[in-house]
């Protein structure tokens, strides 16, 4: 779900920074909306660590400009409804893949 709001807010005229812990996925996701050109920004991030996300946070701002929304996408990986996964099943909150998006 990440990606397609990222790939909608982009077909909408926003400028959106991927963020994700995985970067062969961040990677790749970049590569998949590169048509957007410049207004997509892919930043590698641990939202595990202050320390990162302080670092990662200046990207976006430095590149796109302030923020006008925050989108928080944060997938485990698993495709069993959320009910049906206990809330340690992904690990620890460091281990989880998330995909925050700014928007601009």
């Amino acid at each position: 779900f990440g990606f397609a709001t990222a790939k909608r807010l982009l077909e909408e005229g926003a400028q959106v920074a991927l963020w994700d812990v995985n970067e062969q996925g961040l990677a790749s996701a970049g590569e998949r909306l590169a048509d957007h050109g410049d207004r997509v920004l892919p930043v590698v991030v641990d939202v595990g660590s202050s320390t990162s996300v302080n670092a990662a946070a200046q990207r976006p701002r430095e590149t796109l400009g302030p923020p006008d929304a925050l989108v928080n996408h944060e997938a485990t990986g698993d495709a069993a409804a959320p009910w049906a996964v206990g809330r340690d099943a992904a690990g620890p909150p460091s281990r989880r893949k998330r995909r925050p998006c700014f928007v601009r």
